[in-house]
């Protein structure tokens, strides 16, 4: 480097000064001043003696540094901690940077030359000035290297890089911000309907409110109810402890008494012991006195259980009245039989009267429940008072059995139900039942059918017949039983139109699902031709044939067509709303048929 070179000129001139001096017989320094000259911190540089033994040392540099001259060397770390007094050491030679146009980093002591070697110094210079025309060789090459201009035109790249950046940023953000603003008008637009909303919420929240408040109020007063009910029921377990207590006072009261029974019959035993011992009674007559005793004895108690029941005087009173007059209607009713023919119409439309009058008399006094079945068969309700039989020769179908229908007067007329093959009771009136059929009108009958299922007791239908025609005749000797099959155990087949209009059930299967007619080429149309209305009773047509005894109820109107095999309609609203429950239960086949029958008009 240049510093390096003017560094070794400095002390050759230095040198020369002092050589002048002496050959002019001036006064130079002293050797030993410049001798401690050199020994003075060497403004050579890390670099610069880097390069002197770096790449670029001259060859010829290199051959006189291999000679036995002293060599520029560093210091130790001791000897330079000594000379700056810092205590800083300084880095070895071999790790200085060998880059020979890097900036000097710091002076480094060189160590003194002795004085015996002054007149190398010379040959020094020389190779210093080597190193100088190595230098501008270097410097040369360093000229080579890209100029400032470069780097200008790759700053201005970089700067016109960093713009269009910056550009295109600028513009990102105008469009986020169009964005941003299109967004906030639509978030304004949602605001208002929000708005509308909560006032809509505020709204129903006051009415939630005023709401809440009845609420509250209903609900204290349900807390009083619910107060006043705690109170009926403490006073009903006060009722029913004092209720138990009685009880419990009269269960004492019957043990009081069966023990004073028992007292009473063991005194009754000694005294019969005392007497059978007195009178020496034998031993057979003391068994027999011991069983009437026993006899005795389960009488009291029995009636003391009789007791329990609370068997009004009254209501015994009234049984007894009622038998004495039901007796009394069958000696009235057996006096004019007797003295009457039974061939006299006459006489047998009196007697009917004078039996419904006595009814109806008995009637009136036997509404309570206590004398629901007093009589001498069997009455289904509180109007069944009297049960009259009457007999059929069964001569027609070649059998020497009778058969009877049970007479009962209910809802003030009189049915007769179905003939069967049953033992009448004891002094019972016996009708003949041609009388009875004499007493039907042919032109308007009225039927009965009782239908009963799972979980329903048995309900009667009523159902009058249209004229005197072969349907009409073939489902009144069904309900009567007359020719022998009737529709008593039959069931019902089918709901048909469920849910629709023209709905109804169809029954009847008296003999299986072929239930033969009665009555053979039964015809259709013509008088059977009805208005297919809420309970009228029709035919079933089964495989193209009519001949069958099966017939089919109505349960909703079918406004827009006529039924071509209607004989018959169900009378009275109690009527048709059992035909209507029997239509809803879920299985129509377990619908039977219990009893069945004609009402006499008398």
């Amino acid at each position: 480097k240049t510093d390096c070179g003017s560094t070794h000129r400095d002390l050759y001139r230095d040198k020369d000064m002092d050589s002048a001096a002496v050959d002019s017989g001036g006064e130079g320094p002293p050797q030993q001043k410049r001798f401690s000259k050199l020994s003075e911190y060497s403004p050579l540089s890390d670099d610069c003696v880097s390069e002197v033994e770096g790449d670029y040392l001259d060859p010829n540099f290199a051959s006189i540094a291999n000679t036995p001259m002293p060599k520029l060397k560093f210091q130790s770390p001791a000897d330079h901690d000594l000379h700056n007094g810092n205590g800083n050491s300084q880095p070895h030679i071999k790790n200085a940077p060998k880059n020979p146009f890097s900036a000097p980093k710091e002076l480094l002591p060189l160590r003194a030359v002795p004085e015996d070697n002054i007149s190398m110094l010379s040959q020094e210079d020389d190779v210093c000035s080597s190193h100088s025309q190595q230098l501008k060789k270097n410097q040369k090459r360093v000229s080579k290297c890209p100029k400032a201009s470069t780097i200008l035109v790759i700053l201005l790249l970089i700067f016109v890089s960093i713009s269009l950046g910056l550009i295109i940023l600028s513009v990102n953000y105008d469009m986020n911000l169009k964005a941003a603003q299109s967004e906030l008008v639509a978030a304004q637009l949602i605001q208002k309907p929000l708005r509308e909303e909560r006032q809509d919420v505020q709204i129903d929240f006051e009415d939630y409110e005023l709401k809440n408040q009845i609420w509250q109020e209903e609900v204290d007063q349900l807390k009083a109810e619910v107060t006043l009910l705690k109170a009926s029921e403490v006073d009903l377990k006060k009722k029913m402890n004092n209720s138990l207590q009685k009880q419990e006072d009269i269960f004492q009261q019957l043990q009081t008494s069966e023990e004073d029974l028992k007292k009473k019959l063991n005194n009754s035993l000694q005294k019969q012991e005392d007497i059978s011992q007195q009178l020496k009674i034998s031993e057979d007559d003391a068994k027999k006195q011991l069983n009437e005793a026993t006899h005795k004895y389960e009488e009291l108690i029995k009636t003391l259980k009789s007791s329990e029941q609370k068997l009004s005087v009254e209501s015994d009173h009234k049984l007894q009245l009622l038998k004495d007059k039901t007796r009394r209607a069958m000696v009235i009713a057996s006096k004019l039989l007797i003295n009457s023919s039974r061939s006299d119409s006459e006489a047998w439309t009196n007697i009917l009267e004078v039996v419904k009058e006595e009814l109806e008399s008995q009637i009136v006094e036997n509404s309570s429940q206590e004398n629901k079945n007093i009589g001498f068969y069997h009455y289904e309700n509180a109007d069944d008072v009297l049960a009259f039989y009457s007999s059929e020769s069964i001569s027609q179908n070649s059998s020497s059995k009778n058969r009877y229908a049970r007479l009962t007067f209910q809802n003030g007329k009189l049915h007769q139900h179905v003939l069967q093959e049953l033992t009448p009771p004891p002094h019972a009136i016996i009708l003949p039942h041609e009388q009875i059929k004499n007493a039907v009108s042919s032109g308007s009958v009225t039927t009965f059918i009782d239908l009963a299922w799972p979980g329903h007791s048995p309900s009667r239908v009523y159902i009058k017949l249209y004229g005197s025609t072969d349907r009409a005749q073939q489902f009144l000797w069904l309900c009567t039983g007359e020719l022998g099959p009737s529709y008593v155990n039959s069931k019902f087949d089918a709901v048909l139109n469920k849910g629709s209009p023209g709905e109804y059930i169809v029954g009847g299967n008296y003999e299986g699902m072929s239930s033969p007619s009665l009555i053979q080429n039964l015809t259709e149309g013509g008088v059977y031709l009805k208005p297919s209305n809420e309970g009228l009773v029709t035919g079933v047509v089964m495989d193209d044939s009519t001949n069958n005894a099966k017939f089919g109820i109505y349960v909703e109107e079918e406004s827009t067509s006529k039924n071509a095999v209607g004989f018959g309609q169900v009378v009275g609203e109690k009527s048709m709303a059992t035909i209507k429950l029997a239509a809803k239960y879920d299985n129509i086949t377990e619908i039977v048929v219990t009893d069945c029958g004609i009402v006499l008009n008398l």
